[in-house]
Order: C-alpha cells, then structure tokens, then sequence
C-alpha cells in the first residue's frame, strides 16, 4: 500500500478549542447536610483555606495553625500519638535559642521569648492538646492534606515540625518518607482516630496540597519542582493504597492536587511573591467551592449562595447609611426582607439567622 502523502483530518471541531475545558471528575457523597456540620483539619495549606472559607458559611471548622499545621504525615502522626498518651511535657520537646527564647518544635512556631519562656511554651503545649482533643471528640469530619515527603528528625528521634531559625547542622538531618512509611502513618492516624473519638462514627477526607514546595537541591539531590513532584506522586500511590484497604470506611479522596495543577492550569494566576505558590485567593476559593459540591447535600448547596448574599447585604446597608440612609427606611428594609423571604424556603437555617439578628441589632443601635 503506498503511503499517502496528505489526508484529510476533519478534526475541525474535535480540537481543543472547541471542547469544554479539561473537569476533575470528584464521586459526589452527600455527607454534609447542614451548617451544624463540624469540621477538624490537619495538614499544610489546603487545610487551611478550607478554614477560612468556609467559616463565613457558619460551619465550624477547627484549624488551629499551631497544632493542626504539618507538611508531612509523619509529624502528623506524632500528633495524634501524643494526644493518646496524654502524657506531660519534658525538655527534650523544645528547642532553646537562649535562656530567654524557648520554641516547641513539635508545634508550628511556637515560641516564646522573656525569663518564663520556657515555662510559657509548655503551659501553651498542655492547653493547644487538650483543645485539640475535645475538637476531635466533636468533630463530623476530618480533613487531612499531605505536602510533602521530606522530614527532619532531632538527634534525640523526635520529628520537627517546625525548625524556624534552629540550627540544620545535626548528625541527623533531612530524610524522605517512602510510600510504605506513609501508609503506615496514615494506618496509625486512623486507629488514633478512632480512639479519641471512642467509637463514634467520623468521616474523614484525604487530599495533597497543590502547593509546590521549594527544597534545596543539597538536601534532596535534585532540583525543587522535580522533588516536590516526587513527594506528590508518593503522598498519591500512598493515599490510593490506604483506600483500596478501608473501601468499607467513610474515608474520601478530594482531588485538590489535580484541581489546581490541571483543571485550573489555563486560568490559575502566578502567586504575587513567587512562582511556586498558587494564588492566594482566587484558586482556594474555586477548590473549597468544589469541595463544597461533591460533599454538601444539595438542599444545602442550593442554601449556601444565600449565605454570600447575607455579606453583601451587610456590606449595601453599611454603604447606605454611610450615605445617610436610615436602617429601618424603605431604602434598605425591602433588601433585608427579601433576603430573610428566601431564607425561610431553607431547613436548618439557625446560625444563619442568628448572625442576621446580631447584625440587625448593631445597625439598630448605629441608627439610635
């Protein structure tokens, strides 16, 4: 058969162009079915921004940074370790810049300075785990977000979560967590769990961090992004090793990883101080949105646009009576009234209320 030179592709409309863009498919579980809904997270920093978006919607969502920061899994673990031994606090946990300047490393940056320093981190450690088990006690769900795969171990075996201005010149420096350390990590953090939640059911929803993490190529042997790839690809085959052993347990996998690097490669802006960081805002906005559709019943996605209203009826009424508008006028009640019309078509629609009433009253007394 003679090859042909030129053929016809009639792929006009087939190309990228003309299809929708690339969607992380995410197996929707209506687990979340209202705004009583309490959330405890652990980990780098989706964690975090789960917190800080979802906290407007009236959710409790338990991230304290001190105790609930960790790149990787294996301080984590340490944490939920320590919170079942219940055990007091000796030296050997904190770090001493000077006699006047005390840090426990185990915690993330937390540091005290003066002649009771010492004294002041081990009063702070006791009262953040004590705080941290009772959140645990009465937590829904738990969401867990791996970074990286990189650690460093103190000479006495204790791991460091935080080395903020230590010293890095100890016989015993950076190692890296292989895929069998990190399931055995996430298999204690499991039965930790269920310990302190003493039988009570939980949900508890696995992701890694987008973020990419910048480790010195003399500590790793390769460059950054390279490394920080291979601490992702490890975090992964680790996560999807763990499900297939607790396909019976209400444990999830939330693509936040592939959300950010795939789905949102075409429109994700360069952070404002780097080009490693995703963007501050806009992108954990997009990711906990669509963390909110795979895990929210849909009576309380249809519910939770109201909440973002109640901001923007907050921030037109004080605009208004900046102007010189009377609260109670036909200038802004119509607006208030609407909004609360639309809120009485919803179940379980309490706390929202009850910040409605809170912000009425101080409105009413700016009036008076």
């Amino acid at each position: 058969m003679k090859n042909i030179p030129y053929s016809i592709s009639n792929d006009f409309l087939k190309d990228a162009q003309w299809l929708e863009p690339l969607l992380i498919e995410v197996d929707k579980k209506p687990i979340i079915e209202n705004l009583n809904h309490k959330f405890c997270s652990f980990g780098s920093c989706f964690a975090q921004n789960l917190q800080s978006f979802m906290l407007p919607f009236g959710f409790h969502f338990y991230f304290e940074r001190q105790i609930c920061a960790y790149y990787q899994v294996k301080a984590m673990e340490n944490l939920f370790l320590r919170l079942l031994e219940e055990e007091d606090y000796s030296d050997e946990r904190i770090y001493e810049f000077s006699k006047n300047d005390h840090m426990a490393y185990e915690y993330f940056r937390l540091r005290h300075y003066g002649k009771n320093s010492k004294e002041l981190v081990l009063h702070e450690m006791r009262r953040l785990d004590q705080e941290c088990r009772e959140e645990i006690g009465s937590a829904d769900t738990f969401v867990t977000t791996l970074g990286t795969t990189i650690y460093y171990r103190k000479k006495n075996g204790r791991i460091v979560n935080a080395f903020f201005g230590m010293e890095m010149d100890e016989s015993k420096g950076f190692d890296q967590l292989s895929v069998d350390e990190i399931l055995e990590s996430l298999e204690s953090i499991l039965a930790s769990l269920k310990k302190l939640r003493k039988g009570k059911p939980f949900n508890w929803i696995l992701t890694i961090s987008p973020q990419r993490y910048a480790w010195p190529k003399k500590w790793t042997g390769v460059d950054n992004v390279t490394q920080s790839f291979i601490c992702k690809a490890k975090n992964m085959i680790a996560i999807q090793e763990f499900l297939k052993s607790h396909t019976s347990e209400s444990i999830i996998y939330f693509p936040s990883f592939e959300i950010v690097i795939d789905e949102l490669r075409l429109f994700e802006t360069l952070s404002t101080y780097d080009h490693l960081h995703i963007n501050r805002e806009l992108t954990p906005k997009y990711v906990v949105k669509r963390f909110l559709k795979s895990y929210c019943t849909s009576d309380l996605v249809n519910l939770l646009p109201l909440v973002e209203d109640i901001e923007k009826l907050f921030t037109f009424t004080t605009s208004r009576m900046k102007a010189g508008a009377d609260f109670n006028s036909d200038l802004i009640q119509p607006a208030w009234d609407l909004l609360l019309h639309e809120l009485s078509k919803h179940k379980n629609t309490e706390p929202l209320l009850q910040q409605i009433d809170l912000k009425r009253k101080s409105f009413e007394n700016s009036t008076n």
